[in-house]
């Protein structure tokens, strides 16, 4: 279906447009070679799972589900369980509006075109099954580039879904969902970063990595395995400041507020948006107290390992002495 067939939900403005009227989803890289509906951006990822976006609209979740598209029609059967998917999650309406304009979701003759699946059918029936929760953001084995790391959502609690065999069902709950689509207001650290994501710099750069750099600096940085991913290697390479600067916004908080004046408005977006949160999104509160626990642990262990010096030195000094006597 063409996009001027469908009506845009009211959180897609501010997003930007193709050529052919399409909104460049959350997740598309957008830079000076162009838009290219096929790629998916690593380091917009992680921008999105720092922050608790979508990865359709990039806007904040709240308290609703987060929803992923599957071939499992039988979608009770996860039940509590936890599954992982190197897809983020999105928005119900947003999951919806997929239904109708991407090629592999409307159509169940739709035909896989990454080089590893290309000619594969996609599955008859596609179920938008909505998760109660992300439970955690990690790197894992990519299955579609061999020897290569990307970021994986861990979500739990299927709790609804739409099981679509055809176009109409796709169309049917679409519009009921739009409908029923909630008003979505962002804070103004939230607008901030949602703006910056949502196009490209003024140079013409993709805003993925930029945004990703911010997010890098309060916490993303001790994401598990982030160095390892496609794309993120540059940020981790050399003297670079990322997690230096992460580790010691950890130690001393305060200094948040000297990053909240930053030239870098990617960095001055993070900061606020950091220092105005009430209760941070699982994934970024996981990393975080995940890294203070280990940084916890590697201090008593020195200080095991100082005393047991201690120790060391002062039975030599005693050794000394008596054989001085």
């Amino acid at each position: 279906m063409r996009p001027s067939e469908v009506v845009v939900p009211k959180r897609f403005d501010g997003l930007t447009r193709d050529v052919r009227g399409y909104p460049v989803i959350a997740t598309v890289p957008q830079d000076a070679e162009g838009i290219n509906f096929g790629r998916i951006g690593e380091d917009r990822k992680l921008a999105i799972a720092t922050y608790d976006l979508c990865g359709v609209c990039a806007r904040p979740f709240r308290d609703e589900l987060r929803w992923l598209v599957t071939g499992n029609r039988d979608w009770e059967s996860f039940g509590a369980s936890a599954i992982d998917s190197t897809e983020a999650p999105v928005h119900e309406v947003c999951a919806l509006y997929a239904a109708q304009v991407c090629p592999f979701v409307s159509s169940p003759f739709a035909r896989l075109g990454d080089d590893h699946r290309r000619g594969q059918r996609r599955p008859d029936v596609l179920a938008l099954i909505g998760f109660e929760r992300v439970v955690e953001v990690k790197a894992a084995a990519s299955e579609l580039q061999p020897g290569k790391r990307v970021l994986e959502f861990t979500v739990a609690g299927a709790a609804r879904a739409h099981v679509l065999e055809n176009a109409e069902d796709a169309r049917t709950a679409y519009a009921r969902c739009l409908t029923e689509e909630p008003e979505l207001v962002l804070d103004e650290h939230e607008q901030r970063v949602f703006d910056l994501l949502a196009a490209k710099t003024k140079e013409g750069e993709d805003s993925g990595g930029v945004v990703a750099g911010g997010a890098l600096m309060i916490g993303a940085a001790f994401c598990p395995g982030v160095e390892q991913v496609v794309g993120l290697g540059r940020f981790f390479k050399g003297d670079s400041p990322y997690r230096a600067i992460a580790t010691g916004l950890l130690r001393e908080p305060d200094k948040l507020a000297d990053f909240g004046e930053s030239v870098d408005s990617a960095t001055a977006a993070a900061s606020r948006w950091f220092a105005s949160r009430s209760e941070l999104p699982v994934a970024l509160g996981k990393w975080i107290a995940d890294e203070r626990s280990r940084l916890q642990v590697l201090r008593r262990s020195l200080r095991v390992k100082e005393r047991a010096k201690e120790a060391k030195r002062r039975a030599a000094k005693a050794a000394k002495r008596k054989k001085r006597r």
